[in-house]
């Protein structure tokens, strides 16, 4: 990741970047006994993983710094739609995708998805063979404008969106706002340092950009820790939101926001976008 260091307000080196590398990480595995996935395949996979990762990086928390930002964002997210209601029987392949924001972990991961295997998967703790593990590179300039004036985004996952009350359909600024700070909050933790972003400018921007048409459904769902037995909201809208304006400088954003997710519950697949 490319990056270079400016002068903070407070004289000190602040390191910015314009860049996010991200890892697509596939695991394909072969089951050895039949296996049903809930409609929402990520809650399983979930508690899965959280027996199989290292605490500090399925958890992380700081110690020190602002108490807004001790819980730090996960580096990672899954991408589990292809297994929603889905069942496998005994020597069938299934795979399970995640994409990591620090590359440095990519052999953690590995390890994990091993010994997910071993530990097995669902209730019944059904065990799986890991056939193949592949990561593939991926780097969003944030910076880098596109020629643009309409675009329509398809939200694929339930998707909970802070500041907007759900009243019509969420306005760009809205959109773009929580995409700015996902984006600039994984960078932070993870990249070079701060978005090198006009985060004003973009604000005051993305207030121009109009809001044509779209289409929207709500999920209502939740799920209950098996650690702690409390219970969590999952529910939030899907559908599309067709957009127009001056675009450019908030494609690259947006296309980044593809791998990353946007709103709450990310980490676990919710907020996924795709661009059309």
């Amino acid at each position: 990741m490319t990056g270079r260091s400016s002068s903070g307000g407070d004289g000190h080196a602040v390191n910015r970047t314009s860049h996010l590398e991200v890892l697509l990480l596939r695991a394909r595995f072969t089951s050895r006994d039949s296996i049903i996935f809930p409609q929402n395949a990520a809650v399983r996979i979930r508690g899965a993983l959280g027996f199989c990762l290292p605490e500090e990086v399925f958890r992380p928390h700081l110690d020190t710094g602002p108490s807004g930002l001790r819980d730090a964002p996960r580096p990672f997210v899954l991408r589990v739609r292809n297994l929603d209601g889905h069942s496998f029987q005994s020597g069938e392949s299934l795979e399970i995708g995640v994409n990591l924001f620090a590359p440095e972990l990519l052999n953690v991961f590995r390890d994990g998805f091993q010994r997910l295997a071993a530990s097995g998967l669902g209730p019944a703790r059904v065990r799986l063979e890991l056939d193949a593990f592949e990561a593939v590179p991926m780097s969003f300039d944030l910076t880098l404008g596109y020629s643009c004036d309409q675009i329509e985004v398809a939200f694929a996952t339930p998707t909970e969106l802070k500041g907007w009350n759900r009243d019509g359909l969420p306005p760009f600024e809205v959109l773009i706002a929580r995409v700015r700070d996902r984006l600039s909050a994984l960078c932070t933790f993870y990249g070079s340092g701060e978005p090198e972003l006009d985060f004003r400018g973009l604000a005051e921007r993305a207030r121009a950009v109009r809001t044509v048409s779209g289409g929207l459904s709500t999920i209502r769902s939740q799920r209950t820790s098996s650690r702690t037995g409390q219970t969590h909201p999952l529910s939030g809208f899907t559908g599309s939101v067709h957009y127009a304006g001056q675009l450019a400088e908030f494609v690259p954003l947006l296309r980044a926001a593809c791998c990353t997710g946007v709103g709450r519950q990310t980490v676990w697949g919710h907020g996924e976008i795709s661009l059309r």
